[in-house]
């Protein structure tokens, strides 16, 4: 054989196991061509293009005249081209990847807990709670603090997920001052309004704060600290619930809401510490605003949601609304659930995108991971509101409609939160903006006065409405498989 040729071999062995490929050190081609074939055997098996193998031989030092001189082709990409002819495809099954969306169910059951208990601290406050004026103070505190916490929970995970630390605690600890100055300007000017009083203003303040201070907290993941900062208050409410006010003057159990407020926001304060100044990293640039906006107001629409039938319960001469005033607990609870159920799809999915072969295919099955999700969850928060229920004297059956409403709004706000988390936030905001303004509409034409009653069969109906647009909406925009990449 002349050096300037190379053997004209047809290709060995087929796509398969191991098992069933030759060694190449048996092949009939020249010694040299043999070893460095038998050295780059991994290599040109695991290869999908000649290319791949060039550039393992350039990496290995040969070059053009070292390939012509030694094996007789003419430049590294013909001898490439020839070892991936000779050497079978056997691409190696690639290692499992690590799971990024790992359940700790311990975590999500304390977050769910952590949402709840603030509720067991409003009982310490009952007698400024039955004040009319009350209600405008709490409620407007209430909506205004929940959206701007789920605005700077955006920014703050944001910057946590670019890897920017200190960035990311500076702006947490510098909107949980502003959003709070502006809560507290909120709450001042709604108490003056309505002349709710100190008391209920300062309660209003209170709850702004906490629920900002809870946020920076939870995105630092410190769900420790904060179940520790919620004991006074906590027990200050069982007090109240076991009958301490009897014993107890009213100052003392408020001194148990003040000191869960103050301790929340000094461990917010500690946790969001850097170890530099970067004040200037602290202010979130437009595009940073921009992003952030559409969760603050899916913040506005889920707290006006949640809120507005305890408003329906409390109106003037409304009628008692069976289960209004406890109704929202389950769904606050389910919220530890709802995030499990949110890692468990993640996971599910991915696993979805690495076995499926077609895109039909996978959108099809991605469809019954999503209602399976979405069972689970109403399953679990049903479940809830019969502990409720069964709880309650009297609840069942007066108080079952009021639980049905919040369990579809419970499943639409789940719904809402998956579709967000992967980058819809256009149909989502729409739909839950659209389900207030009718529940809001029907407040002002003073529905709620004149049928007090229907108010409950109204929330039912925008719920299970909510809940089927978005349902329909992730169906169709999560069977896409790049939204999951």
């Amino acid at each position: 054989m002349s050096a300037g040729t190379v053997p004209e071999l047809e290709p060995l062995g087929v796509l398969g196991g191991p098992e069933t490929l030759p060694d190449v050190r048996t092949l009939d081609i020249p010694p040299r061509l043999r070893e460095l074939a038998h050295r780059f055997e991994s290599l040109c098996a695991n290869a999908v293009d000649p290319l791949e193998v060039a550039a393992g031989l350039e990496a290995d030092g040969l070059s053009d005249q070292a390939v012509k001189a030694r094996y007789g082709c003419p430049d590294v990409f013909a001898l490439a081209e020839e070892l991936f002819r000779l050497v079978p495809r056997a691409p190696a099954e690639p290692a499992p990847l690590p799971e990024v969306w790992a359940a700790n169910p311990k975590l999500h059951l304390l977050r769910g807990v952590l949402f709840a208990l603030p509720g067991l601290g409003y009982t310490a406050a009952t007698p400024l709670l039955v004040q009319p004026a009350a209600l405008a103070v709490l409620v407007g505190s209430l909506v205004l603090s929940w959206t701007m916490s789920q605005g700077l929970s955006y920014l703050g995970y944001v910057r946590l997920g670019l890897g920017r630390a200190d960035a990311a605690y500076s702006v947490l600890r510098a909107g949980l001052f502003v959003c709070g100055a502006l809560v507290a300007l909120a709450s001042a000017g709604l108490a003056w309004l309505s002349d709710a009083g100190w008391s209920v203003l300062a309660l209003g303040i209170g709850q702004g704060i906490y629920l900002l201070a809870a946020t920076v907290l939870l995105v630092r993941g410190a769900e420790l600290l904060l179940l520790l900062a919620l004991a006074p208050a906590v027990l200050a409410g069982g007090l109240h619930l076991l009958g301490g006010h009897r014993f107890l003057p009213h100052w003392a159990e408020l001194l148990g809401l003040i000191g869960s407020v103050l301790l929340t926001v000094g461990f917010a304060v500690w946790r969001t510490r850097t170890g530099k100044p970067v004040r200037a990293k602290a202010r979130p640039n437009w595009n940073e605003l921009r992003n952030a906006l559409p969760h603050a107001l899916f913040g506005l629409c889920a707290a006006g949601l949640l809120a507005l039938p305890v408003v329906w319960a409390v109106l003037p001469s409304a009628p008692d609304i069976p289960g209004a005033a406890l109704a929202a607990l389950p769904v606050s609870l389910s919220m530890g659930f709802a995030e499990w159920c949110l890692f468990g799809y993640r996971r599910r999915m991915g696993r979805l995108l690495r076995e499926s072969t077609t895109l039909a295919s996978f959108a099809l099955r991605s469809r019954f991971v999503l209602t399976g999700v979405l069972t689970r969850y109403l399953i679990a928060a049903a479940a809830l509101c019969a502990v409720v229920l069964f709880t309650v004297p009297g609840a069942i059956p007066a108080a079952v409609p009021t639980y049905t409403a919040y369990l579809a709004l419970g499943g639409a706000l789940f719904l809402a939160l998956l579709v967000q988390a992967l980058g819809l936030n256009t149909i989502a905001l729409i739909a839950c903006g659209a389900a207030l303004a009718v529940e809001v509409a029907f407040t002002l034409t003073g529905g709620a006065l004149r049928w007090p009653l229907g108010t409950v069969w109204v929330q039912l109906a925008v719920g299970l409405c909510l809940l089927f647009v978005l349902y329909c909406h992730a169906a169709l925009s999560l069977g896409s498989a790049v939204r999951h990449h």
